[in-house]
C-alpha cells in the first residue's frame, strides 16, 4: 500500500470515526458534513469525494457500528455450554448494547428511515440474521430443534422481534431492568422451538 493510500484511508477513518459520535449524539437530521469536516480538519469537498453524500458518510458510520455490534456479541457468546446457551448470552449482550443511546440512535432509529428499509437489511448483512440462522442450523443438527421448526424462518420471526423490542428499550423508564426482562422472555420464547427432554 502506497503512503497515499494510507493517508487516503486514514482520513476515512477519522471521518467515520467523528461521524459515529456526531450521528449518535445529535441524529442524523442534527449534523451537516460541514461540522464533520470542521471537526476533524478536511473541507467539505474530500468529505464529498470519500462519501459522495451525507447518506453515504452515515451508511459508512451504521456499517462500522454494525460490525462493532457484531464482534460484541460473538464475543459474548464466548464460554457457552452449547448452542442454546451461545443464542441466549447473544442477545443478552445486544440488548446491554444496544442501552448505549448513540448506538440505538444509529442502528435502529436513522438506521431505517435513511437508509430505507430495504438497504438496512443489506447492510445489516453479514450481521444478525447470519448468527441466528447458523446457530438455530447448529441447534436442528445437534436434533435440539422440533421438527416443525425451519431455521431460516424462526431466524427471520427471532431477528423481528429482537429488534422491535430493542427499539421498546428507547422509551422504558428502566431500560437495563427491561433488558434484563427481554433477556428472560426470549429465553422462554426460544424454549418453545426446542424439543422438550425432561
Amino acid at each position: 500500500m502506497s503512503r497515499l493510500d494510507e493517508k487516503s484511508e486514514a482520513s476515512i477513518a477519522s471521518l467515520v470515526d467523528c461521524a459515529c459520535t456526531r450521528f449518535g449524539a445529535d441524529g442524523y437530521e442534527g449534523i451537516s458534513l460541514v461540522a464533520v469536516a470542521a471537526e476533524t480538519g478536511f473541507t467539505k469537498g474530500a468529505v464529498y469525494y470519500h462519501f459522495g453524500s451525507k447518506r453515504g458518510l452515515f451508511e459508512a458510520a451504521f456499517r462500522r457500528e454494525q460490525r462493532a455490534l457484531v464482534l460484541r456479541v460473538a464475543d459474548g457468546t464466548r464460554g457457552s455450554v452449547d448452542v442454546i446457551d451461545a443464542l441466549v448470552r447473544g442477545v443478552r449482550t445486544y440488548f446491554d448494547a444496544v442501552l448505549d443511546p448513540g448506538l440505538r440512535r444509529i442502528l435502529l432509529i436513522d438506521g431505517p428511515a435513511v437508509l430505507g428499509w430495504e438497504e438496512w437489511h443489506r447492510c445489516e448483512e453479514p450481521g444478525f440474521r447470519s448468527l441466528l440462522q447458523a446457530a438455530l442450523q447448529t441447534a436442528r443438527s445437534e436434533g435440539k430443534l422440533r421438527r416443525t421448526v425451519r431455521p431460516d424462518d424462526a431466524a427471520e420471526m427471532l431477528l423481528g422481534a429482537l429488534t422491535g423490542t430493542a427499539l421498546a428499550l428507547a422509551t422504558s423508564d428502566d431500560p437495563s431492568q427491561q433488558a434484563r426482562r427481554y433477556g428472560r422472555a426470549f429465553q422462554t420464547h426460544l424454549e418453545g422451538l426446542l424439543i422438550q427432554t425432561d
